[in-house]
């Protein structure tokens, strides 16, 4: 019982335990017929090593080959209540450290996927609403808002589930913009002020009069920064020359 969880718990940091667990444990997850009861008790180790909160890195870098074949078609649906349950337990830690394992990282000026993005909407969409205190803001809040489509940028998936069937949950609405303006950027902060604005103007439009005020606020928001980071650009430029 807990095999693993002792094993990486007392591993010294130099002994990349975790990378040959993910090893084990992805081929005997990669078998013809699905292993259940594996992945079900595989997964309950990881929760409770989340609870070892300078863990957290090590856990969602080694074993990332392992996270995503345990949110694979082939295990997702036997495996995501185990995951929900333990977002919306309370514990920080766990969590915190689920975020870091299925959420959208901030890159620089790319909006990379990440496995919560392959989990079927059915599924977040019905964890929501039986969970509506908190399973909203937590995908609120690790998810990238904007994907980039065609050279577009859109609003994803989650955002417009998170709109459409959340959009009057002000905690849900601050935790988008919270994810929006946390970001690392390299050049001119102009273009990424730019997308948001382009974004947020799409939703001038919506259905729900909450979504739009809310448009509406960051735009202005949006603008004002452009306004300011230009005005700041041109000083920088002049003092330089």
């Amino acid at each position: 019982k807990k095999c693993f969880f002792n094993i990486i718990k007392h591993a010294r940091p130099n002994d990349h335990i975790l990378y040959s667990i993910d090893e084990i444990s992805t081929s005997i997850l990669q078998q013809k017929e699905p292993d259940l009861v594996f992945a079900t008790q595989l997964t309950e180790e990881i929760i409770a090593l989340c609870l070892e909160s300078y863990r957290t890195f090590g856990i969602s870098h080694d074993l990332k080959n392992l996270f995503a074949l345990l949110l694979s078609p082939k295990y997702v649906e036997a495996i995501w209540p185990q995951f929900g349950n333990a977002i919306i337990s309370g514990d920080y830690h766990v969590s915190h450290c689920l975020r870091v394992i299925i959420g959208c990282q901030i890159s620089f000026g790319e909006n990379n996927s990440c496995l919560l993005d392959g989990i079927p909407l059915f599924l977040i969409s019905r964890w929501c609403e039986e969970n509506r205190d908190k399973a909203p803001l937590f995908i609120a809040e690790a998810i990238h808002p904007l994907v980039k489509i065609d050279k577009k940028f859109v609003w994803s998936q989650l955002a417009k589930y998170l709109l459409n069937s959340h959009g009057n949950d002000e905690n849900v609405l601050k935790g988008l913009t919270h994810t929006m303006y946390q970001f690392s950027w390299s050049g001119s902060l102009v273009p990424h002020y730019e997308m948001w604005l382009d974004g947020f103007s799409n939703l001038l439009s919506h259905e729900n009069p909450n979504v739009k005020k809310w448009a509406e606020k960051n735009i202005e928001y949006a603008e004002r920064k452009i306004r300011e980071t230009k005005s700041e650009e041109d000083e920088d430029e002049l003092r330089f020359r």
